[in-house]
């Protein structure tokens, strides 16, 4: 099977640690990770952000029709992507809060470009810093309608840096495929590629170091604060 993180850096899109059925129609997905700070350093890196056009961002793909037939890769109809809104370049590192920083945008498979784009569904973003958690609730609606009991997902995280060798590189971690209601967990400080320049210290490559991706039963309380 293709490997999920080289058909994504390939695919040069963007890529969570819980995922939960909130209620009939809607679908919650709640990353965790190593360590999520209040505020990011936006264009970190200026020559790797000119060059990979990427601070530090997560997604899911999920396989929505539990078909390796359909979709990228090997079946991923939809992806999800948290990520920074593209910035003129030349740029210059700036601190801003990681609220305003980041959007959510679902976007869907389309073969006939080859590629993801946007199904203008509306998706709900919310940090819980406390927690190092990143939520995401996203209407079972358009791409995600219908989607079969035995869908499919993998959850990736990639930041961009300039390693020891000068070359712009991005850096990646994510999980395993599982189907959807399980449980996966993800090894921690397992981001690669990683040189001295990638500091597990650091709170880029914390915020890209996916911990953990499981799923549940309906939660009344994590629903309500999205109502």
């Amino acid at each position: 099977m293709t490997n999920p993180k080289l058909m994504w850096l390939a695919l040069a899109v963007f890529s969570l640690t819980s995922v939960e059925r909130a209620s009939a129609d809607v679908i919650g997905f709640v990353i965790t990770v190593s360590a999520l700070p209040t505020t990011i350093t936006q264009c970190r890196d200026p020559d790797a952000y000119l060059s990979t056009g990427v601070d530090q961002g997560w997604g899911i793909f999920i396989d929505t029709d539990a078909s390796y037939q359909t979709g990228a890769g090997p079946g991923y109809d939809v992806l999800i992507s948290i990520d920074i809104p593209p910035i003129s370049t030349p740029c210059a590192p700036t601190v801003v809060s990681t609220e305003q920083a980041y959007s959510a945008v679902l976007k869907r498979w389309n073969s006939n470009i080859s590629s993801f784009e946007n199904s203008y569904v509306q998706v709900t973003l919310a940090f819980d810093f406390a927690n190092n958690k990143i939520t995401v609730v996203v209407p079972e609606d358009g791409p995600l309608l219908g989607m079969s009991p035995n869908a499919r997902a993998i959850v990736l995280a990639q930041a961009s840096y300039t390693d020891v060798m000068g070359t712009s590189t991005l850096a990646t971690d994510g999980t395993a495929l599982f189907t959807y209601g399980s449980e996966q967990a993800d090894p921690a400080a397992d981001v690669e590629p990683c040189d001295a320049n990638c500091s597990t210290t650091s709170d880029w490559y914390k915020m890209i170091d996916v911990t953990d991706v499981s799923s549940g039963a309906p939660n009344e309380i994590f629903y309500a604060g999205f109502e």
